[in-house]
């Protein structure tokens, strides 16, 4: 019985590894084709492809939609001020779906429609006060570009969107698996481009299909991609063999060093201590390995890459850092890092004018920092409702790891808190809670997480389990 349970498994390992490629290879062509005059009808046949595997197959729907969310071809639909107004494949995906799963919602009247989440209050308190803080700064002339401001709401909600359609979607364990399969096979042909990219002799490696080469994007989906896989193999879960995990970090970690993303390296060794410090006491010794096999081959660098960390400190910006024996340390920085901390300054000094609701979404001009933006753009209140918000993720998180007794739920919610932790870092030098590279599999994960007390409440621990069966009709 345990034998044929293996062989279905790596059956529908290849399978998915099959289909994976396939929709790799139709999006490439598309690429291929974007400076030519069929670009667009080829486009508009992958729009009509996705449509008609979502209504087949809303499954299929959401395995598209976690490909494409790295490998997406888009087209420009104009201007607004400095920004492109770009749709991408991973934009009709949801919005396929999400019409599909209303449509499916209003024919079958005997199901609830939507399904109520512990993230319901604080998404929605987050839409409104970006809806409020913006409209307040187009009122004040804060928010020169309306339209601008409208398309970033309109982005964040798409996030949202993902979330939901995975939670009301999303209905056996056997779903959830495949959909990890999906995003780990995603994971493995992302770091192949990258290894393509390096053998091609490209600068710093960066995502599929980006106009403007994006390293940081790349860094920060590598960094909480590769917390997920490092838990997953700590934990001993089995997708294929289990060798195939284990293959797989040292294959991240070489594309994520060519990111040569100072704001990514960051957020590496805070994930490995998380790690170290979240796994079981059997299995913390994985952990230590990673880390302690981390910290080995830190001096052995190649050249490029101490150079680049290096180069942040040789810079002509003197900034005076205080220490604790209460002398002053002089520190110099790059002219890339002395103008975040200018704009860091400057974003301090808007919420000081405006501490309550910011300036609105993009009313404090570009700032390459999820945190220092927040803070300008929303005020105070973004900030407490953006604390609740992970708040609320990171302890339902842990509750489901802490009552899981499945391999693979563990060590999908180690990995998901131990991402969490480097994507903040991340955040402090990168709009990384903006970026549909990283906010797409970031969210999708989430409803992954979340349904992770549901799905499994028959293995979960008591009396949690208990409470999960006498609660399962009433909110779901």
């Amino acid at each position: 019985m345990e034998e044929k349970k293996r062989v279905n498994k790596q059956i529908e390992f290849v399978a998915l590894t099959i289909f994976t490629s396939f929709i790799i290879f139709l999006v490439y062509i598309g690429d291929r084709l974007e400076n030519s005059d069929w670009n667009t009808y080829y486009f508009v046949f992958l729009a009509i492809f996705a449509a008609i595997t979502v209504l087949i197959s809303p499954e299929k729907g959401l395995y598209i939609l976690i490909i494409v969310s790295m490998f997406s071809p888009e087209i420009s639909l104009g201007r607004t001020g400095r920004r492109n107004i770009i749709l991408r494949f991973d934009d009709i995906m949801v919005v396929l779906s999400m019409i599909t799963w209303l449509v499916v919602r209003i024919m079958k009247k005997n199901i609830k429609f939507f399904i109520f989440t512990p993230l319901d209050k604080p998404i929605f308190a987050f839409v409104l006060i970006c809806a409020l803080s913006t409209a307040r700064g187009v009122l004040i002339r804060q928010v020169e570009r309306p339209l601008e401001a409208f398309l970033y709401v309109l982005k964040m909600i798409e996030y949202f969107f993902i979330y939901y359609l995975v939670v009301n979607t999303v209905k056996n364990k056997s779903e959830l698996r495949r959909y990890l399969i999906v995003f780990l096979i995603t994971l493995f042909f992302t770091c192949l481009n990258g290894l393509d990219q390096i053998n091609a002799g490209v600068h710093r490696v960066s995502t599929p299909f980006e106009d403007t080469p994006e390293p940081n994007t790349l860094g920060g989906y590598l960094l909480f991609m590769f917390a997920i896989v490092a838990a997953l193999a700590s934990m001993g879960a089995e997708i294929w063999n289990k060798f195939f995990l284990w293959g797989l970090i040292p294959l991240i970690v070489w594309v994520f060093l060519h990111t040569l993303s100072r704001g990514s390296y960051l957020g590496y060794f805070p994930v490995l201590i998380t790690l170290a410090f979240l796994l079981p006491n059997e299995r913390r010794i994985y952990g230590m390995a990673i880390l302690i096999g981390s910290l080995v081959l830190l001096p052995n660098l190649p050249s490029y890459i101490t150079a680049r960390i290096e180069r942040t400190f040789e810079g002509r910006q003197e900034y005076k850092i205080p220490t604790i024996t209460g002398e002053e340390k002089v520190i110099r920085l790059d002219s890339s890092s002395s103008s975040r901390v200018t704009k860091f300054e400057n974003i301090l000094n808007y919420w000081s004018e405006y501490p309550v609701f910011g300036l609105g979404i993009t009313g404090a001009g570009f700032v390459d920092s999820t945190i220092f933006r927040t803070i300008g753009e929303l005020g105070l209140m973004g900030m407490l409702v953006l604390v609740w918000l992970f708040y609320t993720i990171l302890s339902e998180t842990f509750n489901a790891y802490k009552y899981s007794r499945n391999k693979l739920n563990k060590g999908l919610c180690i990995g998901y808190i131990c991402g969490i932790i480097g994507l903040l870092v991340h955040a402090t030098t990168a709009n990384t809670f903006f970026l549909i590279r990283i906010m797409g599999p970031f969210w999708f994960l989430t409803g992954l997480i979340f349904l992770i007390p549901q799905l499994y409440f028959d293995e979960m621990a008591k009396p949690y389990g208990a409470k999960l069966i006498e609660d399962k009709k009433s909110r779901y």
